[in-house]
Formats: structure tokens, sequence, C-alpha cells
């Protein structure tokens, strides 16, 4: 350590040691140990892997058995499930093994076939409820469908304390591979089901009755227009014979689609349609419908919308033909306006259209001529030959100034043996004498009875537009005055009203 060398040798001295055991045993110990170490990993290893094979089976185990009882849950909540289905909808369940005969119900079947639920139910049980009529026909199905020949699915009447029921049945036939093994089905009653499909069908029945009994035609439409029904009278009354011709078709192009003078009708015009595109029901009168030979008719008709809990589904029509009713309404109207004797117009009616004759010459500058008659010698033909004969006698004269007058004169009964005529469009005065002269023509020609022969005069005035006057009013008073002086001066002639002399003098033929 200070910079010296210290040098230390050993000299072996033949004979000192002696030869030891130690290292062969230690070596022997160390193998022995070896080979125990040695084995014991292995037994270790081998342990190591059978505890994981078990750990692992046991949790593949534990694994299942959660599974299992999750699945055990879930069945018990399909069981569940399935029970409170059945009771929901009230359905029975049975099932029938065909080798023991043993039949199983549920609670609802012993309520369904009205047995006491002390009772075993069993085949024969089972047929004791089921009305005899329909016996047969049940066991003859059950038996085709033990054969594979049919399904099971079948209605039938039962015996039950309360009265008949009915229910419905489905089964299936479970099958081992030699033969069947039992059967297993739903019932459930349809009763009250059978009762309000008879009470539908008696309502529809009446409802049919009804609308075919009824002289009112109706028929329905849907949403786009097309029939869905019609009753016979709604067909007869559109001139077809079978009313299912209507059904499918369009009635607004078939029989609502132009007016009575051929102009067309608009779906957005129709009031047929209107009634459901609005939700409000509609009724006019003033319309007409067309025929299959193409011809018409007025109708009154009225539209209602049908309505379901789905909203408006389309509309019902009803109508009637009103061609009767317009024709007494005309009768009633030209007897209100009309002499009942010669069908004449009335003073009312008269007066009417020379206001609308002045009113029209006043816009085309024309002339108008009012002829004011009053027959001669017509209180003799009563006196001598009663009141029949002067009836006749003025039919006559009505008859005959009609043939002489255009179709725009105007002849009117305004009284008695007195007469009006209206003659409008007129060029001058002298065509108002034209047709004075020819009125007094027919007039004075003899009138024969059954047995008598009459013949009376007539004393004619008359007043022209706008010479004499320019009002109705006043044109009236001076053709009568223009009469009156005829019969004056004799009777029997045709004088005009004259302003010469400011209105004193007349103008005689």
């Amino acid at each position: 350590m200070l910079g010296q060398t210290l040098t230390v040798k050993v000299v072996e001295k033949p004979g000192a040691v002696e030869p030891s055991l130690l290292p062969i045993a230690v070596q022997g110990f160390g193998g022995v140990i070896s080979v125990s170490l040695a084995l014991v990993l292995v037994f270790y290893f081998r342990s190591r892997r059978a505890t994981q094979k078990v750990l692992a089976s046991r949790r593949a185990l534990e694994g299942e058995m959660q599974q299992k009882t999750v699945l055990e849950t879930e069945l018990n909540q399909v069981f569940t499930r399935m029970d409170l289905a059945t009771e929901a909808g009230k359905l029975g369940i049975w099932t029938w093994e065909l080798a023991t005969q043993l039949v199983t119900w549920n609670a609802r079947m012993y309520e369904l076939f009205d047995v006491p639920k002390a009772v075993i139910p069993t085949p024969e049980i089972w047929k004791s409820r089921i009305h005899p009529d329909d016996l047969n026909r049940v066991l003859e199905l059950a038996d085709k469908v033990m054969k594979g020949e049919a399904e099971f699915d079948t209605q039938f009447r039962v015996l039950r304390s309360s009265g008949v029921g009915y229910v419905q049945s489905a089964a299936r036939v479970e099958r081992d591979p030699s033969q069947v093994r039992q059967l297993t089905g739903l019932y459930w009653d349809t009763t009250e089901q059978r009762r309000l499909e008879e009470a539908l069908r008696t309502s529809e029945e009446s409802v049919r009755l009804l609308l075919n009994s009824t002289g009112e035609a109706i028929y329905g439409i849907n949403l786009e227009g097309i029939c869905t029904f019609a009753n016979p009278a709604c067909a007869k009354m559109l001139g077809w014979e079978d009313p299912q011709v209507l059904v499918g078709q369009s009635m607004h192009y078939l029989v609502h689609h132009s007016r009575a003078d051929g102009t067309p009708i608009t779906l957005e015009e129709c009031r047929i349609h209107t009634s459901y595109r609005l939700g409000s029901p509609v009724h006019t009168d003033d319309e007409c419908l067309w025929r299959a030979d193409g011809s018409f008719f007025p109708v009154e008709y009225w539209s209602y919308p049908q309505v379901s809990e789905q909203g408006v589904q389309g509309a019902v029509v009803t109508f009637i033909d009103i061609t009767e009713r317009r024709a007494a309404q005309k009768t009633i109207e030209h007897l209100a306006t009309h002499d009942t004797l010669t069908d004449l117009p009335t003073l009312r009616l008269a007066n009417d259209r020379l206001a609308t004759a002045l009113a029209q010459a006043k816009r085309r500058r024309e002339k108008t001529a009012l002829l004011f008659i009053d027959l001669d010698g017509f209180k003799g033909v009563n006196d001598t030959w009663g009141h029949e004969a002067g009836d006749q006698v003025l039919k006559t004269v009505a008859s005959r100034m009609r043939a002489v007058l255009r179709e725009s004169d105007t002849a009117a009964r305004i009284g008695g043996d007195e007469f009006l005529v209206i003659l409008p469009n007129l060029v001058d005065r002298e065509a108002a004498r034209f047709v004075a002269e020819k009125i007094l023509e027919q007039i004075l020609l003899p009138i024969p009875g059954q047995h008598w022969t009459a013949q009376v005069g007539a004393s004619v005035g008359i007043a022209v537009y706008p010479e004499d006057a320019d009002q109705a009013e006043e044109l009236w008073r001076k053709a009568d005055s223009a009469m009156y002086r005829v019969k004056k001066g004799g009777k029997q002639g045709i004088v005009f009203f004259s302003q010469n002399s400011g209105g004193s003098d007349l103008d005689d033929k």
C-alpha cells in the first residue's frame, strides 16, 4: 500500500491433508434436490392446469346457470303474458291426448261450455255441450284434421243454461312419426259478435227494404264521385233497369253533366259535390238530371255529406222528378194571369205586357198601339140563348182574335165582353188599323152553337204611342175614349184617338 509488494506462496506439503467425502455427498444431495424440485414443478404445473380447467368449467357452469335462469325468467314472462293474453282475450285453451283420451282445459273453457269447474273434462262432456245440429259436422271435421285432410277452424253452437251460444275454434295436430298424439287448440266466444252481425244484417235488410220501397230516388257516392249504391227508384227515373249498372260509375258525368240548355256543369260548380267538399247539406230545385236515352227532366235534390269516425266519406243524394210539379206551377201561374173562360191574359198581365211594350218602343223608337174592343149585341145572345151561349161566343171571339195576331201581340179579356189588344213594334198607325180591321172581320162572322147561331159586332178604339200618349195609363184612357166614341156613333166601327183638336176630336174610320 506504501509502494511495497507482498507475495504469499502456498506450498502443498505431501501427506499433510487427507481426502474428504463431503463434496460427493453435497453433489448427491444436490442431485436429489434437483430431481425433487423438478418433480414438484411438474406436479405444480399439472395441478395448476387442472385448477384452471376446474375454474374454467366452473365459470362455464356458472354462465350456463345464469343463462338458464335468464331463460327460465323469460319463459315465465312469456307464460305470464300468454296467461294475461288468454285472460284478456277470454280464450279457452284445450288439449286432447288421443292415446289416453285425457282432456285438459283452462278455466275459460268451463265458462265457454257452461261446465262446473269440479267436473273433470272428457271428450263425452265436450260432445254433450255441442248443439246436436252441429255435432256431426264438428266430429267429421276433427276426423279429417287427424287424417291430414283439413284444418280445424270452425264455428259451432254450444248449449248453455242461459241459452244457445256460439264459439269459434282453431286447433292443430301434434304427431309422432307413426300416429297422431294429441290435438291442441283455442276457443273464443262469438255469441255477442253473432248477435251484432245479426242485428247489422237485420238493419241492412231494413235499410234495403226502405231504399227499395221508397218512391224517392237515392244513390251514394264516394269522395271520387263514384256511385256506391243506388235504389230501384233512382235507376227507374234515370232510365236504367238495374240499379247495379250505376254502381262504379261517375254519377256527375253520367247524369249531372249539363244544365237544361246544354251548358256543361264542371265538378267545381256541381252542388252535389259541394256538399261533401264543404261538409254541409245542399238542396236545390232548379237543376235537371239526364236519362240513359239522353233526355233530361227537372229535379229537386238533397245532397248530404256521408260522415263516419274517419271523416267525410262521400255523399248521399236523394232526388225527385218535379216535372208534374213544374207543370202544375205553370198551370197555377197561368190561371192567376189568364181568364179561365177564354184563356186570354187578364187585366193584370195585360198591364205588365203594355209596360214592357212601351219600354221597348221607347228604346227602339217604335210605335205601339192599344186597341180597346167592346162587343156589340152580346147582351142579346145571353138574353136569347142563355149564358152558355154567351160563354161560347166569348171563347170563339177570343180564338179568332188570337188567330190574326202575331206572337209578339197580346189579346186580353179585361171584363165581361171587353177585350184589349196590344200591338208592339209598329211602323205606323196604318199597321194598327190593318190589324183592327182583321179582328173586326173575324168577330162579324156568324158563331154557330148546338141549336143556335149568333152574330155580334164590335166597337174598337185605338190609341198609339207616342203620338197619343207616352204613359200606359194615359194610353188606356184615350183608347177607351175612342171606343166610347164609336158606341155613341152607332157602334160597330174602328176609331183612332185624334190630337188635332186637343184630344176632343176623333179620327173615324
